[in-house]
This record gives C-alpha cells, structure tokens and sequence, in this order.
C-alpha cells in the first residue's frame, strides 16, 4: 500500500505568530472598515432611521429640558422615531409635550401613541410620517 505523505504541521510558535499577525490584519481590517462608514447617532428616546445622504455621517442632539419641553437637533436625518416611553428620568410620562425640533415647535399630544415617526422635507419641514399607518 502506498503511503500519503501529510503536510508537516506547523510548529506551536509558528502557529502562535501565524494566529497574531492574522489577529493584526483583522484589526487593521476592522479599523479600516469603522474609518470609511458613516457614522450614525446612539439610539435613545430619539432613533435614527434613514439619512438624506447615506454616505454622510448623521447626528442628533436629543434632551428633556425641563417641564414638558423637549429639544431635537439633527443633522444629516431625513426620518426619525420619538419613542416618548424612553424619555429620560424625571420627564413627564404623559403629554401634551412642546417638541422643538431643529427650531421647529411641534405639540406632540400623545393621542396617537407615545411612539412617532416623523420626516422631514427637504426644505426642512418636519412631519408626522403617515406612511405606516396606511400600511397597518
């Protein structure tokens, strides 16, 4: 019977080096990958959904400012979610609140739920986005 020939296994610290320098490259890889996307605001009782430019970073500025006042600053965000159930502690848990979002006062009543999407335009104007409920 004719013998195989096995490849010859590596040795422990050649294996060990081979492990670290491919660990190096995915780090670089990774690293690489994080520097070129966008980046995209932490979710909170503001949640981002889609930007007006997808290859743009986006930003938001979302803060309880005392009573039932609530300020949103966005850059970069064509659509958004309010999910008035996660306001910070201390907020009032029931409306009508006063949303000022990007210089925009909107009363936010509560009467369609404490969970909102809303659009903006592309002249700035923000609006209840009424696309999901006709797909309900």
């Amino acid at each position: 019977m004719p013998q195989t020939s096995q490849p010859a296994k590596p040795e422990p610290a050649q294996q060990a080096e081979q492990s670290d320098e491919e660990a190096r490259r995915l780090a670089e890889l990774a690293r690489l990958l994080a520097e070129r996307m966008p980046k995209r605001p932490t979710p909170s009782w503001v949640i981002f959904r889609e930007a007006f430019d997808e290859s743009k970073d986006a930003d938001c500025r979302a803060d309880w400012t005392g009573e039932s006042r609530l300020e949103v600053h966005t850059d970069n965000i064509k659509r958004l979610t309010l999910d008035l159930t996660r306001l910070p502690a201390g907020a009032p848990r029931r409306g009508p609140w006063n949303l000022q979002i990007d210089y925009q006062g909107i009363q936010v009543t509560g009467a369609r739920g404490r969970v909102l999407d809303l659009v903006r335009s592309k002249n700035g104007n923000w609006t209840v986005d009424h696309s999901k409920d006709q797909r309900q």
